[in-house]
């Protein structure tokens, strides 16, 4: 994956005031093993999970320039600016 590009990022409580959310959930796909974040009431909200979302966690819109041009959301450490995407959903 190439290098992301990063339209804007959100705390976590800034995120959820945006788009009423009560919580994100970060669930493992069984099919794949791979994470992802889902709001937990609201399933159409869902996004990719960096491997350090965990520590100082936000929330980004990002795109993949080598994709379709589509944004996508992106839970991940703050201050991380790599494609450490572990999930796209």
């Amino acid at each position: 994956m190439s290098q992301l590009t990063f339209v804007r990022t959100l705390d976590v409580a800034s995120f959820k005031k945006q788009f009423n959310v009560t919580s994100l959930l970060v669930v493992k796909s069984p099919k794949t093993d791979k994470l992802f974040f889902e709001a937990s009431n609201d399933s159409s909200i869902r996004g990719a999970v960096s491997a350090n979302y965990a520590e100082d966690p936000c929330v980004s819109e990002v795109v993949d320039p080598s994709g379709n041009g589509e944004s996508f959301w992106m839970l991940h450490k703050r201050g991380e600016r790599s494609s450490a995407v572990v999930a796209e959903l």
